[in-house]
């Protein structure tokens, strides 16, 4: 596998992935702590693969919290059972909104139930989430990339947004197209 970067404003950013808008979470699972991972509409589940993906994946590789109107619920620092009941909770619930935010940009989603999941970095030098998108459907991408296998993952790298466009390098035409569409 090979990667390619392209640089957005937060505006840019946050108009990509709107797309989570009035979608459910489907499925949650963690990995080692505090990482967690958000499957975000329908699910497929993919030979070899543990968990199925959703339409999005949100993967939190730092703190979190659910946070309700007036407190938070449950997050990375709590005991285990009380982050699965918590992580549990989410499923089947909407996103009002979504939107990466402030001066190190974190993710803040607000739920249908009132409440919203936060990201937090505070052992990083730069904020440790990413979404990536399995259903190109909900990702405009370039004609350029017409028939590669990639997958788009936004994140932090520098203190701004970025689309890492992770695609196969082995695929004959996959280089070509990378250079027609300005990437090194």
């Amino acid at each position: 596998m090979a990667s390619c970067y392209e640089r957005m404003t937060v505006t840019e950013c946050n108009q990509l992935i709107a797309v989570c808008e009035g979608l459910k979470i489907s499925h949650v699972w963690r990995s080692i702590d505090p990482c967690v991972f958000l499957e975000v509409g329908s699910l497929k589940k993919s030979k070899g693969a543990t968990n199925p993906a959703g339409r999005v994946t949100i993967m939190v590789e730092a703190d979190w919290r659910i946070e309700k109107p007036r407190s938070i619920e449950t997050g990375s620092g709590f005991s285990s059972a009380r982050i699965d009941s918590g992580l549990a909770a989410l499923v089947g619930v909407r996103i009002n909104r979504i939107e990466i935010q402030g001066r190190a940009p974190e993710i803040n989603i607000s739920l249908d139930n009132g409440k919203k999941f936060c990201t937090f970095t505070n052992w990083h030098r730069q904020p440790a989430w990413s979404i990536g998108f399995q259903d190109h459907g909900l990702f405009p991408l370039d004609p350029n990339w017409s028939g590669i296998d990639v997958n788009p993952w936004i994140h932090i790298q520098s203190g701004r947004p970025v689309i890492e466009y992770c695609y196969d390098d082995t695929e004959a035409f996959a280089g070509k197209a990378v250079k027609r569409m300005g990437f090194k």
